[in-house]
């Protein structure tokens, strides 16, 4: 559990990582991000704490040995999402070998803005609005984890594999490969989820692009399994940077099912380097949410 006093250590880790970097031997660096949201859908209205934070340890000593450590969830009045993660990290065949609990490779290639910029909805819906199952599944669940993933990069190319094993004999294989071009990326990923004598295969492709001060990305997930329809997902974003602290975002959804689609509309101002402010507008067959958020980010 994301318990509000670890939201606090989290906090204070934020505020001190540039001093913690500095003070540790060797390659270290903290990445992430942590928000506290105030949610509404018309109907109810809630609190939310979330983040997602990493820290990684490659000591110039141990000659790119090192260990990346870290933590992503939300909590509410009305769920509460975590996932912890520890991997020893080594080199292997010039790129990087991660053992012990990894994150998602899916969602290290597929990295995608938050839907209408709600933690919400990012957290309940994340199986659909995001690359991949596996870390849906993990923050969802009690669930233990393990498992390997590779990176490397080869010129303009990056790929990244992984194998997890979740209780209940549940296996998940992962591959994601992400191809650079001048001003756009190409992304494509298979996760096969396998257990219990049933099995899920989810196809991603998708990619980005950069226009001046406009990015936009796409991707569009079939999923099909031995006890599920196959279905079909296409996520659209577009984010215009006003200037370099301003930055409007606009999401849209569709589902191949008969499920109505989502759009979502976001507006994001850094305060500082590390502090901003959000909000978003959620709508979906007729009912409207909204959000404002205050966070950090390193």
């Amino acid at each position: 559990m994301l318990h509000r006093s670890r939201i606090a250590v989290l906090l204070a880790a934020t505020t001190a990582s540039p001093a913690l970097a500095q003070s540790m031997p060797g390659n270290t660096s903290m990445t992430g991000w942590v928000e506290l949201e105030y949610f509404s859908n018309g109907d109810t209205s809630e609190i939310v704490f979330a983040g997602d934070e990493t820290l990684k340890l490659r000591p110039d000593a141990l000659q790119g040995f090192g260990l990346d450590i870290g933590v992503l969830g939300t909590e509410a009045e009305s769920f509460v999402t975590s996932a912890y993660y520890a991997a020893l990290v080594m080199p292997l065949a010039g790129g990087e070998l991660s053992v012990g609990v990894p994150r998602s490779a899916l969602r290290e290639i597929f990295q995608m803005p938050v839907f209408g910029g709600a933690q919400t909805v990012n957290a309940e819906l994340g199986a659909v609005t995001d690359a991949d199952f596996l870390t849906s599944v993990y923050l969802l669940s009690d669930a233990e984890q393990v498992g390997l993933r590779y990176d490397n990069t080869y010129g303009t190319t990056r790929v990244s594999a992984g194998y997890y094993v979740m209780e209940q004999e549940i296996n998940v294989l992962q591959l994601a490969v992400e191809q650079g071009l001048s001003h756009a990326k190409l992304r494509f990923g298979l996760e096969s989820v396998s257990g219990d004598g049933n099995s899920l295969t989810n196809l991603v492709v998708g990619g980005t692009a950069s226009f001046g001060q406009f990015d936009m990305s796409a991707m569009l997930r079939h999923m099909s399994g031995s006890d599920i329809a196959a279905v079909s997902v296409l996520r659209l974003d577009g984010v215009y940077h006003v200037n370099d602290t301003l930055a409007l975002t606009a999401s849209y959804l569709t589902m191949s099912e008969d499920v109505p689609d989502f759009i979502g509309l976001s507006v994001a101002y850094d305060i500082t380097k590390i502090t901003y402010l959000q909000g978003g507008v959620l709508a979906s067959d007729g009912e409207t949410a909204f959000d404002l958020s205050v966070g950090l980010k390193f």
